[in-house]
């Protein structure tokens, strides 16, 4: 793996302990992001998508949403 995709991991494993932190009382949450990342994973949506999806899920918790407009999920 080389030190961008290691990168990339690194974010994506930071962005996930965020929100399983944040939303510990909400499961559904924390569940429909995971959903949301393994559909993108499979090459079902493109990026511009994921962004949405996951900017409504968060939306009232400024702290996440932008952490996604900085982030290659």
């Amino acid at each position: 793996m080389d030190r961008d995709a290691r990168r990339g991991l690194r974010k994506a494993v930071d962005l996930m302990h965020m929100v399983i932190v944040h939303f510990k009382r909400e499961e559904n949450v924390v569940k429909r992001f995971i959903a949301i990342m393994q559909i993108h994973r499979k090459g079902r949506t493109d990026m511009n998508e994921v962004c949405e999806e996951v900017a409504n899920l968060f939306v009232g918790h400024q702290d996440l949403t932008c952490w996604i407009g900085s982030s290659s999920l």
